[in-house]
C-alpha cells in the first residue's frame, strides 16, 4: 500500500471506530444499512500529445456501495473505469462518509483513497502499464 492510502487509513480509522461504538448505533435506523450507486461515464483523452491523429473517447462507469455504520457515518468502496482501445483506466477507492439527515433531505461529504491504473496496449504489445495511488473528495445531496 502507497504512503499515502495508509495515512488516509490512519486519519480515517479513529472516527469509524467510534462511530461504530458511539449511542446512535442503537437508536433506529433511518437509513437503509446498504446503498448502491453506479454511473455511465465518457472521458475525452488528448492522446494527440501521444502521437495519435485525434483525441479518444472513452466510454465507462463505477459501481460502488455504502455500508452504514450509524444513520451518519459509513464505509464506501468504489469500482470503475473507462477505456477505448488501445487505453483502459481503472481505479477501486475506499473510504469514509458523513451524512446529515433531516426529514428527506441528506447532505453528505466524503474522502475516498485507493489505487488507479492506466494501460495501453496494441495488438502486438503493451505499450505501457502505470499504477499510482489516488484520492477523491466530495459531497452533495
Amino acid at each position: 500500500m502507497g504512503k499515502l492510502f495508509r495515512s488516509a487509513l490512519l486519519a480515517i480509522s479513529p472516527f469509524l471506530f467510534l462511530a461504530a461504538l458511539s449511542s446512535s448505533c442503537a437508536q433506529a435506523q433511518d437509513a437503509p444499512r446498504l446503498e448502491f450507486t453506479g454511473n455511465y461515464s465518457y472521458l475525452r483523452f488528448n492522446t494527440f500529445k501521444l502521437g495519435f491523429k485525434n483525441d479518444t473517447g472513452m466510454n465507462g462507469g463505477n459501481f460502488g456501495v455504502a455500508y452504514n455504520i450509524t444513520t451518519r457515518f459509513a464505509a464506501i468502496a468504489e469500482v470503475g473505469g473507462n477505456w477505448a482501445s488501445p487505453f483502459k483506466f481503472y481505479d477501486g477507492m475506499g473510504g469514509g462518509r458523513y451524512t446529515y439527515r433531516r426529514g428527506n433531505i441528506a447532505l453528505f461529504g466524503q474522502g475516498l483513497f485507493g489505487r488507479a491504473k492506466s494501460r495501453i496496449s496494441l495488438p502486438t504489445s503493451v505499450v505501457g502499464s502505470e499504477t499510482n495511488s489516488n484520492y477523491a473528495f466530495g459531497g452533495g445531496g
